[in-house]
């Protein structure tokens, strides 16, 4: 029996529940999210003079729909994709350190020996 609607009979919707269950990344200030970006710029440099490529992400926090009141929309972390031979790393970066997605920290006051880190194979 079809209730009128265009689903085969049987269907089941996915449930909507898992906006609830995942968190939603930060949104950032502007000014902020461009800090964390020239960060990650320096760190990618650094890793270019080395030979290591890498990918900048930009980041965006976007809700097509919520519940009263809204939440916000903006700029997310940046994320800088490390893709060498010997690693794999997803880096981030709070504006005074560089966080590895392995669970890894390295000092952004010196973009060039966090670079020489991540171009040891580990």
């Amino acid at each position: 029996m079809n209730d009128g609607s265009f689903a085969p009979e049987g269907y089941q919707s996915m449930r909507d529940d898992l906006a609830r269950i995942l968190p939603a990344p930060a949104v950032l200030a502007d000014a902020e999210a461009c800090r964390r970006r020239d960060l990650l710029i320096m760190l990618k440099v650094a890793l270019a003079d080395r030979g290591v490529r890498s990918l900048l992400i930009g980041r965006h926090v976007l809700a097509l729909r919520a519940a009263a009141p809204f939440e916000p929309s903006g700029p997310a972390d940046p994320e800088l994709h490390v893709l060498s031979a010997a690693n794999r790393e997803v880096i981030t970066t709070d504006g005074a350190m560089y966080w590895l997605n392995t669970g890894g920290a390295l000092a952004v006051d010196d973009p060039a020996a966090a670079a020489e880190q991540l171009a040891i194979p580990r």
